[in-house]
């Protein structure tokens, strides 16, 4: 078995509890770095939620037969900021094509061959830190320089952003 080092989340003072920032306001480059605090926090409480299983072994575990095992579960939140903010055409490379298709979508009730594990290919735990922190920095890239115009309104490019996070 391989043991992971779990002892850090508990002390992360972004996992704070967070609000979710209204889409109005008068100052843009506030806005802005109140949507960035409350990507990165959201983004860290989703990782600390990982970063409690102590073995490695448990992110291949399926907790029930209907659904994927955990590994599915680690990816697929930066998979779909990828593949939303692919669609609203805020990002026009993808970071890992095949994690974005594999991550992409869980278990379908109509779709039983989800679970055929003949279909995947997992990859290895740090594989998946390292397309995390990768997207990530792609997001931070994003909000940092995306052009900001309040309110963020269904029409704003931001709104695909709100979503994502």
């Amino acid at each position: 078995m391989i043991e992971r080092d779990t002892r850090h989340w508990h002390n992360d003072p972004t996992l704070k509890q967070t609000t979710m920032p209204t889409l109005t306001g008068h100052d843009p480059e506030e806005k802005r770095q109140e949507i960035l605090r409350y990507f990165r926090q959201t983004y860290a409480i989703d990782t600390a939620l990982y970063e409690t299983l102590r073995f490695e072994e448990s992110f291949y575990l399926r907790a029930d037969p209907l659904r994927h095992p955990l590994i599915f579960y680690y990816g697929h939140t930066a998979a779909f900021y990828v593949n939303k903010l692919t669609v609203a055409r805020l990002i026009d490379q993808r970071i890992t094509p095949h994690f974005e298709s594999m991550f992409a979508i869980g278990v379908d009730e109509m779709s039983w061959d989800d679970l055929n594990e003949a279909h995947y290919d997992w990859p290895t735990v740090p594989e998946v830190d390292h397309y995390r922190q990768q997207v990530k920095t792609r997001v931070e890239t994003l909000i940092e320089t995306l052009p900001l115009e309040l309110p963020i309104s269904w029409g704003s490019p931001w709104w695909a952003v709100m979503m994502a996070i």
